[in-house]
């Protein structure tokens, strides 16, 4: 783990607790669906945390993937009666139906394709298995901008600096009915935790950030 990624991860893991508004919104879905004797797996599964909550809810099996090899080795450190894997969440090293549950807290907006991402979860979901989830969007009239990154601030004392690709509602609202996913839930809120940089090039033409959360059946 290089020096910059490890701090990075510190840093990120421990105002965690301060970006977690939205915890309870995506718990309660999870508590919905209802997790107990359930095959799950955590998509952009980070420090850890989430995958071990719904262990603790009585998940019959948990996994975890992440495209970081920082936060996979952190995860593994924190949690080793579970699995991580580092993997693409677009080419996903798992069988077709292995999940009755995907659950993924602020992952996808660091896709290159919702439309491929969700594809792909819908592959790996159980006929009948749910996605749970939450994710950046952006409201703008100027769609050349989209999935372009984007620099934004996470938390108020201690700042975190990360990048997310620009994405529109409708675009995530496209890839999960192409996916063949019906939409249960969706709920749309601002953005409270995170902030754009306002020194952004396109930080103008960007109206809100916003976060939507999805409760989804196959």
């Amino acid at each position: 783990m290089n020096e910059y990624n490890k701090e990075l991860v510190k840093k990120y893991t421990r105002g965690r607790s301060e970006f977690s508004d939205t915890d309870s919104g995506l718990i309660k879905l999870a508590k919905q669906v209802g997790v107990l004797n359930k095959d799950v797996l955590d998509l952009g599964s980070g420090d850890g945390r989430y995958a071990a909550m719904l262990l603790k809810m009585g998940a019959r099996n948990v996994k975890g993937i992440d495209i970081s090899p920082e936060m996979i080795e952190l995860a593994r450190g924190q949690h080793e009666d579970i699995e991580f894997i580092l993997g693409d969440c677009l080419q996903m090293p798992f069988e077709d139906e292995s999940f009755d549950i995907v659950f993924s807290n602020y992952a996808l907006h660091y896709c290159e394709s919702a439309e491929k991402a969700f594809k792909e979860i819908s592959r790996v979901l159980k006929k009948g298995g749910c996605f749970i989830g939450i994710f950046n969007s952006v409201d703008t009239d100027s769609h050349e901008i989209l999935n372009k990154a984007m620099p934004i601030f996470l938390g108020d004392e201690d700042e975190v600096l990360l990048y997310n690709l620009m994405k529109s509602d409708e675009e995530y609202d496209s890839a999960i009915e192409k996916a063949g996913l019906e939409t249960i839930e969706r709920i749309i809120k601002p953005n409270v935790c995170a902030s754009i940089d306002p020194s952004f090039e396109h930080y103008s033409k960007i109206k809100q950030l916003k976060t939507m959360m999805f409760l989804c059946r196959k």
